[in-house]
């Protein structure tokens, strides 16, 4: 799984003169084969001295950002040029020198690979909030679905943000720590039919709350995806001695603590109990 943690910066205005890092980008997010362009703004014509100090993973360096002349109430692109700034998340910390006062910004910008041309990979990202800042943000890595918890508060909200976004989700039932009942899943399958990618249902290996949660997500949602979760090769043979074969489309295996999964074994569990091949989440 992969989280992802987005800080989003507005222009951020300290006394006379205005900064904003990235201006012709909608968040802070400038890619690596680009430069950093930081924008100030003074309300009355001024000459200013800046001074950027910059840290990465605890790496700290300045660069001097030289003397700059500000025209009242135009905003001036300040292009900055730099080997030092490569991949990654940056804090910065900008010292202005003005005719008056010194003043001092602080503020983070993200370096970022530009979203690539090909085949898209199928990354999924776990979030606490919801923001349209955000969901713009995936979509350049490009994060193509929202995974989260059928069982956390406040999902009707969250799954009407995502169909807003036009961003699918990847629901999780976990039947073995936060179980719900039929008549909950049939409801949730009813009211996102349509913006589910995938179910992911986790029964611990038991065929009977396997197939009991997996029918009432059919019941809401005809024709939905289901996942079956499993820890191991045994879990998967448990679930496959039943009915609950017809139900799985898919697997995602998350192994126990300190285990590993040969998709080589899973595969001859699958054949063991007669079904040809599955696909891997």
């Amino acid at each position: 799984m992969l989280t992802l943690a987005v800080q989003v910066l507005a222009a951020i205005s300290m006394g006379q003169v205005a900064v904003h890092l990235a201006p012709d980008q909608p968040i802070p997010h400038v890619y690596v084969d680009e430069p950093l362009i930081i924008e100030f703004q003074s309300a009355t014509p001024s000459e200013i001295l800046a001074r950027a100090t910059l840290s990465k993973d605890g790496v700290q360096f300045s660069l001097d950002l030289g003397r700059i002349s500000l025209q009242g109430g135009t905003p001036h692109w300040h292009v900055v040029e730099s080997h030092q700034l490569e991949r990654g998340l940056y804090d910065i910390r900008i010292d202005i020198q003005g005719p008056a006062a010194h003043q001092t910004v602080r503020a983070s910008f993200c370096r970022i690979d530009r979203p690539f041309g090909g085949a898209t990979f199928p990354i999924t990202a776990e979030i606490d909030e919801v923001h349209p800042e955000l969901f713009q943000a995936f979509r350049a890595v490009p994060v193509h679905a929202i995974r989260m918890s059928a069982s956390e508060p406040g999902l009707s909200d969250r799954l009407s943000a995502c169909r807003d976004a036009g961003m699918a989700v990847v629901l999780r039932l976990d039947q073995r720590k936060d179980p719900l009942n039929d008549e909950a899943i049939e409801n949730i399958a009813g009211t996102a039919d349509g913006l589910i990618e995938v179910w992911e249902i986790a029964a611990g290996g038991d065929p009977e709350v396997f197939v009991r949660t997996a029918r009432a997500v059919r019941r809401g949602s005809p024709g939905a995806p289901v996942a079956a979760v499993v820890s191991d090769a045994a879990e998967l043979s448990t679930l496959l001695h039943g009915t609950a074969a017809s139900l799985i489309g898919a697997l995602v295996v998350e192994p126990k603590p300190g285990t590993s999964v040969a998709q080589s074994d899973l595969r001859a569990a699958a054949h063991a109990a007669g079904v040809e091949a599955f696909s891997f989440r």
